[in-house]
């Protein structure tokens, strides 16, 4: 399926969650994701960028409140002016308004996180992700390789985000793992 066409759809059918839905699957992803440390090797007191949900996204405070109180550090991305890398910034309970409506971290720590939970449109069977389109987290991912940083790249979701085959580019970053309200698992990335 084109992925004009796809992205159209999924954020049809996200758009018409209802409030309900996302609260209750949400915590089914907090859940999952507490049984799921184990098996994608999180230490609890990991640094971990994360997301402030926005458009019907799997909402992140349950995971962003378990970090923090099991010592770990909770980033959130920032689009820097001029450039497709995101900044990825200490959260300490304040926020601020960025780039298309995005809440980011008001704090000017910034860290190369352990791990990355995204936001996603829709993610395939491979661990091909599609996003929004800006291609940030593609380029953030491409340059920490360039650098030589290890990053734990999983995608949070809800189980009908799931479709077949998203169509790829060279410059696409496949996900490590996906974490859905119904499972989770990892993507072989070869």
């Amino acid at each position: 399926m084109n992925k004009k066409i796809l992205l159209e759809s999924i954020l049809k059918k996200r758009k018409s969650l209802e409030n309900k839905f996302i609260v209750e699957n949400s915590q089914k992803i907090f859940q999952q994701y507490q049984k799921s440390q184990s098996y994608f090797n999180i230490p609890p007191n990991s640094v971990v960028a994360c997301y402030w949900a926005i458009n019907n996204e799997v909402d992140t405070t349950s995971i962003i409140n378990y970090i923090i109180n099991n010592n770990g550090k909770v980033l959130l991305p920032s689009i820097v002016k001029d450039s497709k890398i995101l900044e990825f910034r200490e959260y300490e309970g304040n926020l601020t308004q960025g780039k298309f409506n995005i809440k980011e971290s008001s704090s000017h720590k910034v860290f190369l996180p352990d791990i990355i939970l995204a936001p996603l449109v829709a993610f395939d069977e491979l661990g091909n992700r599609l996003g929004y389109g800006g291609g940030y987290y593609d380029a953030t991912l491409r340059y920490y390789e360039s650098i030589e940083k290890s990053v734990l790249y999983i995608g949070l979701a809800y189980d009908f985000q799931e479709v077949a085959k998203i169509d790829t580019h060279s410059f696409d970053v496949k996900l490590h793992g996906v974490i859905t309200n119904k499972y989770y698992k990892y993507f072989d990335r070869v």
